[in-house]
Parts: C-alpha cells; sequence; structure tokens
C-alpha cells in the first residue's frame, strides 16, 4: 500500500507535454459543456434521455454520435424557437424578460440538442480519463480490487454480513446459468446460454480446488435450460450421486453405466455402422510406426466382419466380433451367407490372407479380448445396453463411472471407445441438422479427463462437437502435454479455471490476455530516502496473473469467456 501512495504522487510531477495538452482540452470542453447547461437546462433533460437509451443497449461510440446527430438534427430548423440564457433573464434588468410560453417552448426544443450534449460529455471524460494520474489511479483499483477478490484471510476477518453468500443466490433464470458471485463485484454472475458455452468449457484445477462443484454446477444450468447432460467421471465417485441428485430433482431419465452396480445398464461399443464400429474398435488402441500395417489390417477386417455379421442375422456384439478373428471365424460366418454374396467371398479371401493379414488380426482379436476381460467386460455381455440416441433424444442425465484407481489400463481404453461414440453420435446430429431438424443440446462432461491419458479422440471431439449442439466441459488436475490437445482445450470459449500449479498458471494466464497499464517509478536516495527523480512508462499487463492463479481459494475461479469479453474471480455456488 505504501508503494502504491508514493507512485501515485509522483505521477503529477512528471506529466508530459502530451498530457497537458489532453488535459487542456479536457478542461476546456467541461467549461463549454457546464456554460450550455447553464444557459439551456432543456440539453440536461435531452442527454439524461438518451443516456437512458445508451445504458439500455450499450451501442458503439460510433452508433452512438450517429444517432445524437440525426435526433439533433431538427434543432437547425427550429433554432428560432431557443432563448438564450432564460434562466437569468427576469433575474438581470439589463436583459428582456421572457414569458412562461416562450420559457417552455424553448426547453423542450434545447432536449434535442442533448443527444450532442452527452456525446460531448462522454468526450470530456474519456480524455480525462486519458490522463497518466487518472491511469494511475484506476490501475491501483483494479489490482486491489482484484486482491480483495482473493484474498482468504480478508474474507475470513469481514463480518457476517459482509461475508459473499453464494447460498442465497437464486437459481438459474430462462437462458442463463447462475455460476455464483462474481467476488470483484460482490454481484451475481450468470453465463449465456449457450453462447457462453458453445465453443466448449476447460475447466483446469489441483485436487481438492472445487472443480467437482463446478461442473455439477454447469450441469445443474444445463438442465434448467431443457439440456441433456452426459457425464463421464473417470472417479467414478462422488459425482455419481450429485448425478442421480440432478435427474430426480428435474425429473429426467436416469442412464447409468456403471461395472460396479446392480443396476447398470450395459455398453455395446460395437453398435452402428460398419465402418463405425471399426473406427470405435480400432480407435480405442494405439499403434506405433512400425505397427501402422496392423492397424491397416484392422480397419479392412472389421467392417468386413460386420457386414457378415449383419447379414447373417447374428448380434454385432463385442464377443462375437472376438470369436470372428479366431480360427475359421471368419469361415464360419461366410458359409452362413449365400454362395454369391460380395461379403461372403471378403470374408473366405482375408480368412486365407498372408502372413501380415494374419498376425494383424490375430493382434486385433488379443486387444478385443482384453476388453471383454477387463473391468468392463461384464457391462459388454449385458442385454440390455445404452442407447445413446434414445438417451439423448430427450432432456435426461446420462452417467458413465471409469474406475481409474481400479482400473486405469482399462478406462483408458474405454474412455477412447466412449469417445469415439460420441463423436459419430456428433456426425449423426450435423447431418440431421442440416435437413432442419430440432435437436436438445447436450452438454458432456469429462471429469479427471487426464486419467484419459489424453486420447487423441477427445481433441477431434471438441473440434466437432460444436456445431452438433453439443459443449464439452473437460476438467482436468494439469493441462495436457499432446500439443493438438492443450491448445483444443486452451481454445475454449469458456475457461473456469481452479488453483493450479506454477507451471501451468504461465501458460493459462497467457489465454487471459494483458491490458496496457501505466507504471510508475520513484528513485529513492540512499541517504535521503527520498528522491524527486522518477519515471512513468506504458506496460503490458496480464489480465489474471499467474500468481493470482496458483493463490486462487477453494471455490474460487478465475473467470474468461470470449463470447462476453469479460474476465473476473467467482465464487462458484455450491448446489443445494
Amino acid at each position: 500500500m505504501a508503494r502504491i501512495a508514493i507512485e501515485s504522487q509522483a505521477a503529477p510531477a512528471v506529466q508530459g507535454p502530451i498530457e497537458n495538452h489532453v488535459q487542456d482540452l479536457a478542461a476546456m470542453l467541461a467549461v463549454a459543456l457546464a456554460c450550455v447547461a447553464l444557459l439551456n437546462p432543456g440539453v440536461v433533460l435531452g442527454a439524461v434521455v438518451f443516456g437512458g437509451w445508451y445504458w439500455l443497449y450499450r451501442p458503439s461510440p460510433t452508433r452512438c454520435v450517429a444517432c445524437a446527430v440525426v435526433l439533433s438534427a431538427p434543432l437547425l430548423a427550429l433554432h428560432s424557437f431557443v432563448v438564450l440564457g432564460w434562466p437569468w433573464r427576469n433575474g438581470v434588468p439589463q436583459l428582456v424578460d421572457v414569458d412562461g410560453s416562450l420559457v417552455l417552448r424553448s426547453f423542450y426544443t434545447e432536449a434535442m440538442a442533448g443527444p450532442l450534449w452527452f456525446c460531448g460529455l462522454g468526450l470530456a471524460v474519456r480524455l480525462k480519463a486519458r490522463q497518466t494520474y487518472a491511469q494511475v489511479r484506476r490501475d491501483h483499483r483494479l489490482d486491489r480490487r482484484r486482491w480483495r477478490a482473493i484474498d482468504r484471510r480478508r474474507q475470513l476477518m469481514l463480518p457476517v454480513s459482509l461475508t459473499p453468500r453464494t447460498d442465497s443466490i437464486p437459481a438459474h433464470s430462462a437462458g442463463r446459468i447462475r455460476l455464483g458471485l462474481d467476488a470483484e463485484t460482490n454481484r451475481p454472475l450468470d453465463l449465456q446460454l449457450p453462447a457462453d458455452i458453445a465453443a466448449h468449457v476447460f475447466v483446469p484445477g489441483a485436487s481438492g480446488s472445487g472443480k467437482t462443484t463446478t461442473v455439477v454446477r454447469l450441469a445443474d444450468g444445463a438442465l434448467a435450460n431443457g439440456y441433456g447432460v452426459v457425464i463421464i467421471d473417470a472417479k467414478a465417485g462422488g459425482l455419481a450421486g450429485e448425478a442421480r441428485q440432478l435427474a430426480t430433482r428435474y425429473g429426467v431419465p436416469f442412464y447409468l453405466v456403471d461395472p460396479d452396480a446392480a443396476d447398470s445398464l450395459g455398453y455395446n461399443p460395437c453398435s452402428g455402422d460398419a465402418p463405425s464400429v471399426a473406427n470405435k474398435l480400432v480407435g480405442a488402441f494405439s499403434y506405433g510406426p512400425d505397427a501402422e500395417i496392423y492397424k491397416n489390417v484392422a480397419m479392412e477386417a472389421v467392417p468386413v466382419v460386420v457386414r457378415g455379421l449383419q447379414a447373417a442375422g447374428e448380434p454385432v456384439t463385442l464377443e462375437t466380433v472376438y470369436a470372428a478373428f479366431g480360427p475359421r471365424g471368419m469361415a464360419n460366418i461366410a458359409h452362413k451367407l449365400p454362395t454369391d454374396d460380395r461379403v461372403r467371398a471378403r470374408l473366405l479371401d482375408l480368412d486365407s490372407g498372408d502372413r501380415t493379414g494374419s498376425s494383424g488380426r490375430a493382434g486385433l482379436q488379443r486387444r478385443l479380448g482384453a476388453l471383454l476381460e477387463g473391468k468392463f467386460g461384464e457391462l459388454f455381455r449385458l442385454e440390455t445396453p445404452l442407447d445413446w440416441n434414445a438417451a439423448l433424444a430427450r432432456p435426461s442425465v446420462t452417467y458413465v463411472a471409469l474406475s481409474t484407481l481400479a482400473s486405469s489400463e482399462d478406462v483408458e481404453l474405454m474412455g477412447r471407445v466412449i469417445a469415439q461414440d460420441l463423436k459419430q453420435l456428433a456426425a449423426v446430429r450435423l447431418r440431421e441438422l442440416a435437413s432442419g431438424a430440432r435437436l436438445v443440446p447436450v452438454l458432456s462432461i469429462f471429469d479427471e479427463f487426464a486419467a484419459l491419458n489424453e486420447a487423441d479422440q477427445l481433441a477431434d471431439l471438441l473440434l466437432q462437437a460444436r456445431q452438433a449442439l453439443m459443449p464439452t466441459v473437460i476438467s482436468t488436475q494439469f493441462l495436457p502435454q499432446t500439443v493438438s490437445l492443450r491448445k483444443a482445450c486452451l481454445g475454449a470459449g469458456l475457461l473456469l479455471v481452479h488453483r493450479v500449479e506454477a507451471e501451468d498458471s504461465e501458460f493459462i494466464a497467457a489465454q487471459f490476455g494483458t491490458r496496457p497499464k501505466t507504471e510508475v517509478t520513484h528513485q529513492i536516495d540512499h541517504l535521503t530516502g527520498f528522491s524527486e527523480k522518477g519515471s512513468i512508462r506504458r506496460v503490458e499487463k496480464y489480465n489474471v496473473n499467474p500468481n493470482e492463479l496458483r493463490n486462487l481459494h477453494t471455490g474460487q475461479v478465475a473467470l474468461r469467456s470470449v463470447p462476453q469479453r469479460r474476465y473476473t474471480i467467482v465464487q462458484v455456488n455450491r448446489n443445494e
């Protein structure tokens, strides 16, 4: 605080000639406007009315001036009605008195000049704000407000009546998500739907920083506005109860996929057409550069097997596909088809292929077997699998539990399969939207995203799902290391950043951008302790400093909204 006082006092002493010129211009304009208002007070009435319109609609400066000129143009023809200095005519003996009818007519005529007077006042305020002293005071005011917002000790010392109460914030309104309380202004903060979340939401934060509270609040607001919600929980913990409560609160269906729950639905990764099944199954596994040929073998064989099973009237499940890649598996399917069938010929050809093809198909079978025998194997065998199209055709809550602690490798595979399903669902929705269909928007939430080992499918989902009305929320403890995935996350339209570690805070702070700030320096004489020398310069300062991101307390987020071009500190409201 001492430094602030010293810099503020030093600023006027080092004003330059350009600033003095601006200061003089602002002063002259203010005096001229005051004289006009004293001589003809009717302009103040017109300025007040025009100011009310400006406050409601927030037009651009160009539009504001244009409207002011148009509204004031009739004054050119009615200028003869204006009586100069009518408030003072009856009080000064040397001037001619005016009667009430002339005064009334002049008053309303003068009001036409009110919009121009309002624009002149705005110009004077802007010129005044350009002074270095005003800039320094404004910058320090913003800095103090930000520090008060994140100062935990100050909040603990406040009386109860002055402490922010997020539990008393009203519920969501139509087209808005009441996220919480703006800690800088102490006012409720709303997200605009669909604008704020349309280009996805990125929620980074350290463990215990309040990410779960934030994603639940987003899900609650989405359901309140008619969205469907899909929650992919890589912790398989606290979100399960929250998801079930949300479905109950809003009276929507609840779909559960959890290998540890008795009432769980099954999951069929082989749903869809033949190319879709191939993309899901092959995309669930990673292939090194030297194994690209085996990936191509799998991409060729899987669609043929799926078409063969469909033509033979067999169910297309993970077990039937797995059996098809075993010894004589493709031949057994082929023998169930007519002799002149094209798929039959392809199945027999693949079954008697070369060594490379046989090795590639055998390797794929072992990978499918890993899925079947893993943590989620029982889900693949249940008779009633989750139907994504039916679940998301109307507002609902779909919860998928991926227990990372119990089986991290299985979770990674399952997460990639689910991401592929959501990608293909987005592709179907894009076609339906292009044909004029009206679809229910869906909010997809990936909690503890880092547990999925940065699957490439998720980067594609972020790039493609926006236009399919499927905004995605990515919640993670640290930034992805994969460049494409990190850029996709940081490029989200809404950032809700909880407390993060030092390295990540630098990357994230850069996404909040910078603003110009007046920096004042004051030289100190080591003998006397004071010197009149100093300097002023314009520098770029972080809108949200990395240190602020590292000092956020639990439940606070640094918000950056690209559509609304705003950033602030928010105390997230906890659901009841």
